[in-house]
């Protein structure tokens, strides 16, 4: 499976990048394409190392949205990038818009619709706010345990953790031990 989206992935992306070349003088070259297996996002480009990444599960599973999306979303990064440099390449800017729209004749919104339920295997602490049960990432449980404070977008109140969760979270500091007296030493008084 992972040689057949290799493939894919390669003719697609050697497809846009004739077409960067031949309307912008694109010269960056075939970058090397790689695959990962957990997040949440579909693809990455890595300016520096002309090198894309995609997500293999959600690729197998949308197909079709990769190659008219995905594939030249993270192509218009990379061509965005060397052409017109990294101040004005870099992001999801005016000049990867169009790269992406105007070059590439492709849909410039920056987010994918991908249903997450097979690819996002990251964990979660449960937290609630005033709207319901919620989960944060590990990282921000970690920030909030240093205190950190993080808001509901839906009903702007404070996410916090369930009593009994706190509960477990709860530092305990013991007393500083005694030192250990000499039996020699309390005999004769020291």
């Amino acid at each position: 499976m992972l040689s057949e989206l290799k493939e894919i992935a390669e003719e697609v992306t050697a497809k846009y990048l004739a077409i960067a070349e031949e309307k912008l003088g694109y010269t960056g070259g075939m970058p090397s394409i790689t695959f990962y297996e957990k997040g949440r996002a579909a693809g990455r480009a890595y300016y520096k190392e002309n090198k894309v990444a995609f997500n293999k599960v959600l690729f197998a599973e949308n197909k079709d949205s990769f190659i008219e999306r995905t594939i030249p979303h993270e192509l218009a990064h990379l061509v965005s990038y060397s052409v017109y440099g990294p101040k004005r390449g870099g992001g999801h800017g005016k000049a990867w818009k169009h790269v992406m729209g105007n070059v590439f004749g492709c849909d410039n919104s920056r987010c994918h619709e991908y249903d997450m339920s097979n690819a996002y295997k990251g964990g979660g602490v449960a937290y609630i706010c005033d709207c319901g049960p919620t989960t944060l990432s590990t990282i921000r449980h970690n920030r909030v345990l240093k205190g950190t404070t993080y808001w509901c977008g839906k009903c702007k109140t404070n996410v916090r953790q369930p009593m009994e969760a706190r509960k477990l979270h709860v530092r305990r500091v013991s007393p500083k031990p005694r030192p250990k007296r000499n039996p020699l030493e309390e005999l004769l008084g020291f």
